[in-house]
């Protein structure tokens, strides 16, 4: 991990410390929420095994009746967990980006005539809203997504680990390997990708609060042609890393979706022998699909998920920058 990237989390986690109460009935409330939804889908899928038992009619719809009140509680607690991590993320989340643009105001305003002088307004107004809006993305995708997914995994590859040990095993690998090719990856899109796509649209808007600036100058000098000229250089470097940066994400992806099939295809192989000699059930069976559809929909935005953390750290590292720069001039 950069120094840079290091400092924003330590600057972050400064104020998120303010919040431990919040904090923590957040996390709790988010892993009763995961967990409840996992365990619905299990409850569901035994309904296939009731379903499929020797048994009237009328006994097996008298069970799944009973199952019927199970998926009911189960749904109400997970929906009230929910609604906790929302209306706590919503609070924390406003008042950790006020108490930023606070400090942000505070600590810019320290710095030196020359350092202004030397600096374009418009990119460290840029610069202050990127830095804001950073700990937004990056609180979001850690609640919404990061978290949630780690927590689903787990929770899946334990229950598969019950209910057959090669199920559970080749999961856990295929999930360790999926996980490990993404870290790599969006290291690497950070370093040559990410950052300079960052500096290169902290440019356009220099460029651009520049010329608003001195819009006189360019008037009396007659320099509009000569500006439009620089300007249309800068927005076109911003497109080549711009395109650069999210053509490597659709080959990222492509990748993804490959080993994707491979774990579908490979999953419900071995499932089916399972079933065919009877090491597991129809229920089983169903419920290894359905683990696999949600932690597809899951994993296929992990990736995304993990570049766009990266893409925060960027745009919060210019910023970052400033705040550990030196004041030339001390009152």
């Amino acid at each position: 991990m950069k120094r840079t990237t290091k400092l924003t989390l330590r600057f972050y986690f400064s104020y998120v410390k303010r919040l431990k109460g919040l904090t923590l009935l957040m996390t709790v409330a988010l892993m009763v929420a995961i967990g409840a939804t996992m365990a619905f889908y299990r409850s569901s899928t035994k309904h296939s095994n009731t379903m499929t038992q020797d048994g009237t009619r009328e006994l097996i719809a008298s069970q799944l009746i009973g199952f019927l009140g199970w998926i009911v509680a189960i749904d109400i607690v997970s929906q009230l967990a929910w609604r906790s991590v929302a209306y706590s993320i919503s609070y924390a989340e406003a008042k950790v980006m006020e108490w930023i643009f606070n400090d942000c105001f505070e600590k810019l305003n320290q710095h030196s005539y020359n350092f202004f002088n030397n600096s374009f307004a418009g990119a460290l107004v840029k610069k202050i809203g990127r830095m804001v809006r950073a700990f937004e993305a990056i609180t979001d995708k850690l609640i919404f997504e990061l978290i949630p997914l780690l927590l689903r995994t787990m929770i899946a590859i334990g229950v598969l680990f019950y209910i057959h040990t090669l199920l559970g095993g080749l999961l856990l690998t295929w999930t360790l390997i999926f996980i490990i090719f993404n870290y790599f990856l969006s290291l690497y899109k950070l370093k040559h990708y990410d950052l300079k796509t960052a500096q290169a649209d902290t440019k356009v808007t220099a460029s651009l609060a520049d010329a608003i600036v001195n819009n006189l100058n360019i008037k009396l000098f007659s320099a509009l042609r000569y500006e439009k000229k620089r300007f249309g250089e800068d927005t076109h470097h911003w497109f080549q890393r711009t395109k650069a940066q999210w053509f490597f994400s659709s080959h990222i992806e492509a990748v993804q979706m490959f080993l994707m099939m491979l774990l579908n295809v490979g999953m419900l192989y071995l499932a089916i022998q399972l079933w065919k000699s009877g090491e597991i059930t129809v229920g089983d069976f169903v419920l290894i699909q359905v683990y696999l559809v949600e932690l597809f929909a899951q994993l296929y935005e992990f990736g995304r998920m993990l570049r766009t953390l990266y893409t925060s750290f960027a745009d919060a590292e210019e910023m970052t920058l400033i705040l550990h720069k030196t004041i030339e001039v001390k009152d």
